[in-house]
């Protein structure tokens, strides 16, 4: 008999439900949405109702398709539930996008931070929930007194369907007090937020499995196996590689936010703070950087500039043949994670003209975008070039961006087709538990190379000189952002 793989990704947009048959080849999706709270300054939250409510439809629809071998889950990065004794949720799920905690680590010394983040690879960041913790003990003592355990929604969903608590070690990793070589949690770390080990689910291998226990929120499921599975970033990377079957490879993915993301076998001596480096499984770490800056600044800019975010003015714009003039743009919109790591930071156009027109706008929005996830790669590639990059996410479905992107960044990218890259890679984990050949190539797209890279010899790529003078603005901004912060608190 054939089997039929399952995977379920919670996102901070929408819950993905995809089944795959035992080739890898997508069978079936299904999407249920919900939305981001975003009703105070710095808070980004999310309802655990809507998300268990999308993780039913999504489960109710793989299963209604036939017999399914297993389903494995994938969960965004960073989130925090508080639960109380008797693990019923005390808060709403704190997303990564939520930056309250920022004030916890404005306090914390700079030896502080080096020690955390080099005995982690977590970055120092209000995104972790490590610093949500410790800001609410700071600032609310009484939820942290009745609180008991801290999980992730994905924790919190397993123990609901399976009666196990579990968490497994990318999203321990995310967590930010897991140790980078062990699958063990800092000690130190955890004294300092004020928790405990007890506090925290069983830590477990992105592999381990169950079936779900008899419960009156999972009523009636047939015996089919749960894999544990991990955050979607790393499951995003280990179903891309699996697909695209090349190896030395950075996956790029752009969507509302961007990354940029590789799987090493070997520690770097010195982990570059500029970067994050999370573990998967023993003698396996991804290593990368993100930024919010990516689809959020290009449709800020879209709705602000042409009242619309219909993606076909990118298109428009870039193989219009017009003069350009584009201002330097720095997309900080949503604050920075790489390369900034500065959550107060906000985005700026510089050399703006009476001349400047709406499309130079939009083209130095997407510049800015791309020259700032250069500077990311830059410290990606200082320990081996990639030969090329694997590319997916809303942001390149315009072939005139992923050909822009490979001009700016200077380097071969492969785009995929429609793919839920995180489902993919979830279900691989079942794949290889059940020893299937799992590898589909029917979402490799095509291969853009860099202009630079062609036989004409005469082609001077503007893009280099460009990225030269981004930098050295970069390091001026970075210099001005705090009178920037104090400049937007006067009119607070």
């Amino acid at each position: 008999m054939k089997k039929l793989i399952g995977a379920i990704d919670i996102g901070t947009t929408q819950t993905k439900g995809v089944l795959y048959n035992e080739k890898g080849e997508e069978l079936y999706t299904i999407y249920d949405n919900y939305p981001l709270y975003q009703e105070k300054a710095n808070r980004a939250e999310q309802k655990v109702a809507d998300l268990l409510k999308a993780f039913k439809v999504c489960l109710k629809g793989l299963l209604a398709q036939g017999d399914v071998t297993g389903i494995a889950l994938s969960c965004a990065m960073h989130g925090l539930i508080i639960l109380d004794k008797n693990k019923q949720p005390l808060t709403d799920l704190i997303t990564f996008a939520d930056t309250r905690s920022d004030s916890v680590i404005k306090k914390m010394t700079l030896k502080e931070k080096e020690t955390f983040f080099q005995e982690t690879g977590a970055p120092v960041h209000p995104m972790l929930p490590i610093y949500k913790i410790k800001y609410m003990r700071e600032n609310n003592e009484e939820l942290l007194q009745k609180g008991k355990y801290f999980v992730g929604f994905k924790d919190y969903l397993w123990f609901l369907l399976t009666g196990k608590w579990w968490t497994d070690r990318s999203t321990a990793s995310a967590f930010g007090a897991l140790k980078i070589n062990e699958l063990a949690y800092s000690a130190d770390i955890l004294s300092w937020v004020g928790i405990k080990e007890e506090n925290l689910p069983l830590l477990k291998e992105m592999n381990a499995k169950s079936v779900a226990h008899k419960s009156s929120l999972f009523p009636n499921l047939p015996p089919v196996t749960f894999y544990l599975g991990g955050t979607d970033g790393v499951l995003a990377n280990l179903g891309l590689e699996k697909m695209s079957g090349k190896t030395n490879q950075i996956v790029f993915t752009m969507g509302t936010s961007g990354a940029f993301r590789k799987i090493i076998h070997t520690l770097p001596e010195t982990l570059s703070p500029k970067l994050f480096c999370y573990s998967m499984a023993q003698d396996t770490w991804l290593l990368g950087g993100a930024t919010s800056n990516a689809g959020s600044a290009l449709n800020w800019s879209l709705e602000t500039l042409f009242s619309s975010g219909d993606f076909f003015k990118v298109g428009e714009v870039l193989q219009k043949e017009f003069k350009a003039h584009p201002p330097v743009f720095f997309p900080y919109l949503l604050g920075e994670r790489a390369p900034l790591w500065e959550a107060g930071a906000t985005g700026s156009f510089t050399g703006v003209t009476f001349g400047t027109q709406k499309e130079d706008l939009l083209y130095s929005v997407i510049l800015g975008i791309l020259f700032n996830c250069k500077l990311i790669l830059k410290d990606m590639t200082l320990l081996k070039k990639p030969p090329f990059l694997l590319v997916n996410g809303g942001f390149f479905q315009e072939e005139a961006l992923c050909q822009l992107s490979a001009d700016v960044l200077g380097y071969p990218l492969q785009s995929f087709k429609a793919v839920e890259a995180s489902c993919y890679g979830g279900a691989s984990l079942i794949s290889e538990d059940l020893k299937l050949t799992f590898s589909s190539k029917d979402h490799l797209g095509k291969i853009f190379y860099p202009q630079n890279n062609s036989s004409d010899t005469s082609f001077k790529n503007p893009y280099e000189e460009a990225f030269l003078i981004y930098e050295k603005l970069f390091k001026n901004y970075q210099e001005t952002l705090p009178l920037v912060e104090k400049w937007q608190k006067i009119w607070e």
